[in-house]
């Protein structure tokens, strides 16, 4: 996601199969961090993926979004991106990047019919996480009890919030942050929630 011909040759084959695009959802993301005085080829990567990918992806999408007289582009970034996370300081900034950049964006297409959000999932099972859940059961149990629900995410769930942001069910939003987190982000963090262990 972080070449420009990928992110146009997937918008073409979306037309071409489709034969228009209504929506677009930029998900591609890695959490390489390197020690603060470490080599950072890590950072580097992480902002071609998540930040870079983010706007490759949108610019390949405008063009068949106003052939198509409007469309919704949903970025994936993270809670990481509205706090800070011990360890984890190049995730962050990218994800936040990718916050500030979608408002920024919503604000340039709005004009044109052309939505744009993002959703911000917290602790979820995925591919990326389920190697920290099953590998290391203490430290996943450690996020769990932070999270209000006190439980991981599911996909489906953060599915169910980026069908609601390309729908035209929401289609007066646009530079939205949509927490996905059981709660996380409502939280200062000071204080552990109720029911937590």
């Amino acid at each position: 996601v972080s070449e420009t011909a990928v992110n146009e040759a997937a918008v073409a084959r979306a037309v071409e199969r489709c034969g228009t695009l209504d929506g677009v959802v930029l998900n591609a993301g890695v959490t390489g961090t390197p020690p603060l005085d470490g080599d950072l080829g890590p950072f580097d990567r992480t902002m071609e993926v998540n930040v870079r990918g983010v706007v490759l992806g949108i610019r390949a999408a405008v063009p068949a979004l106003r052939s198509n007289g409007s469309g919704s582009v949903v970025a994936i970034a993270s809670t990481s991106g509205m706090r800070g996370d011990p360890g984890m300081w190049a995730y962050n900034a990218s994800k936040g990047a990718v916050i500030n950049l979608v408002r920024a964006m919503s604000l340039d297409l709005a004009h044109e019919a052309i939505r744009v959000n993002v959703a911000c999932p917290g602790p979820t099972r995925t591919g990326m996480t389920t190697p920290l859940i099953d590998g290391l059961p203490e430290r996943g149990d450690a996020i769990v009890a932070r999270v209000p629900m006190q439980r991981w995410g599911e996909a489906a769930e953060l599915a169910g919030a980026i069908t609601f942001l390309l729908s035209d069910d929401a289609s007066f939003i646009t530079g939205a942050v949509l927490p996905v987190d059981g709660g996380v982000t409502a939280s200062t963090g000071q204080f552990a929630p109720p029911g937590a262990s």
